[in-house]
Order: structure tokens, then sequence, then C-alpha cells
């Protein structure tokens, strides 16, 4: 039984590292893709549509919940 425990909590360990690496990943990943465009400033967020600064908002919000969601959200289209 010792052994299987042993084995169980290996494979758990490195499921959990991955885990941590993969949302670091994520963390760096929205620091490069989400927060230059969040950041942009005032002027830039006044020549916005409410359609646009919803879409915006939306996709923010799934930036901040990808490391629990591990779903990368896709850029509104008028922003590629």
């Amino acid at each position: 039984m010792e052994y299987y425990d042993f084995i169980e909590n290996k494979i758990n360990d490195e499921y959990n590292n991955n885990c941590i690496e993969y949302n670091e990943y994520l963390r760096q990943l929205r620091d490069l893709e989400c927060f230059p465009i969040i950041n942009r400033g005032q002027f830039w967020y006044d020549n916005l549509t409410m359609e646009q600064k919803q879409e915006l908002k939306t996709w923010y919000i799934n930036w901040l919940n990808v490391t629990v969601t591990k779903e990368i959200p896709t850029k509104p289209e008028w922003l590629k």
C-alpha cells in the first residue's frame, strides 16, 4: 500500500507543479496581451463605442479569471 501512496503522491505533485507552471504562463500571457490594451488611458477609452467598452470589459474580466478557467480569451475583432 505504501508504494501506491508514494506513486499517487508523486503524480499529484507533478500535476500540481504543472498547474503552477501553466498558471504562471497564463499570467505572463495576460501581462503581454491584456494589460497593454487595458492601460491605454482615458483618451483612448473616450473614443470607444459603448459596445466596444462592453466587449473590452468582458475580455478583461475573462483575462482576470484565466488561471481559474484555463481558457485564453479571444481578443475582440476590432482590437486585432
